[in-house]
């Protein structure tokens, strides 16, 4: 009963969800930082007094912090998923991050919000420990690479595949990237070192309503290509659209499904905006009148 109970996650990145919760009375303090940047020191603290920055604790039944800003982790200073602590002879792909922050802030995405704008990233040669640990550990065929913009660092990518291919380690992996960083050369490295499979974001057909959510890419002959190219040597491609984005209609939805037949992917999936707090495009849905 005299236990704090202490709550934290990329979600309380947002002020209007810490408010929320501040009016819900359930938590008896909120992390708004990375939990790997402050929970060694956190656990160290005999007083509310020291805590570190990011870490809300409640007085008077509002949250206070002694320093709001939120901390990022170093990446390079995590420790890698433990699949010890689960029964992983049940499970069919191990899920690592090897990049945290994306700079690019698409203002429906959560990633900027909750990992920051600043690129964070193992380097190709941690990368590549991190699949020989899960091979060796755990006996990883298949792993998938949770990171915001896999190839946001082409270079990053393109050592770590030259060094994953003389490792002949036989996994499987896939990812989620940006078609904007890709040409023909890397995509053949990247599957001569394993990778079957890539998603992407593609989003609109509209031009304007890209503009609005802050997309800098729409070049379908570029993506078309990729994709194409994928296609003959063997990687499946998986694409995102979103439809009904701030200034869309019911036109401009059958153009995207038009755009997602041009561009002929292996596989597409449909989605319609989730307005994550703290997002331009919920502070947009605010002003609006729209929420």
């Amino acid at each position: 009963p005299q236990a704090k109970f202490f709550a934290f996650g990329p979600v309380f990145a947002s002020e209007d969800i810490i408010k929320y919760f501040e009016k819900k009375n359930i938590f008896d303090g909120i992390i708004s930082s990375e939990i790997e940047a402050v929970i060694e020191k956190l656990l160290k603290c005999n007083s509310s007094k020291h805590f570190p920055s990011g870490v809300f604790y409640k007085k008077n039944k509002k949250y206070k912090a002694n320093n709001n800003t939120r901390l990022f982790a170093d990446i390079n200073m995590i420790p890698f998923p433990d699949y010890s602590l689960v029964d992983h002879s049940q499970i069919d792909k191990f899920i690592i991050q090897t990049q945290r922050g994306c700079p690019m802030a698409c203002n429906y995405c959560p990633y900027y919000i909750s990992q920051g704008l600043k690129f964070r990233s193992h380097n190709p040669k941690k990368m590549v420990e991190q699949f020989k640990y899960l091979k060796n550990e755990f006996d990883a065929n298949k792993i998938i690479i949770h990171d915001p913009i896999f190839t946001l660092d082409v270079q990053r990518v393109s050592d770590f595949c030259d060094l994953l291919i003389k490792e002949k380690l036989g996994i499987e992996w896939e990812c989620e990237t940006h078609m904007k960083q890709i040409d023909k050369n890397l995509l053949l490295k990247m599957k001569k070192a394993g990778n079957n499979k890539m998603s992407f974001g593609v989003e609109s057909a509209n031009n304007d309503v890209l503009k609005k959510a802050n997309r800098r890419f729409d070049d379908w002959g570029k993506i078309k290509e990729n994709i194409d190219y994928c296609k003959s040597i063997g990687i499946h491609t998986r694409a995102y659209f979103v439809l009904a984005l701030e200034g869309d209609d019911v036109k401009g939805v059958y153009s995207t499904i038009d755009l997602m037949k041009f561009l002929g992917p292996n596989s597409a999936n449909f989605g319609l905006p989730n307005l994550y707090p703290g997002t331009g495009a919920y502070q947009n849905a605010i002003e609006n009148g729209i929420i």
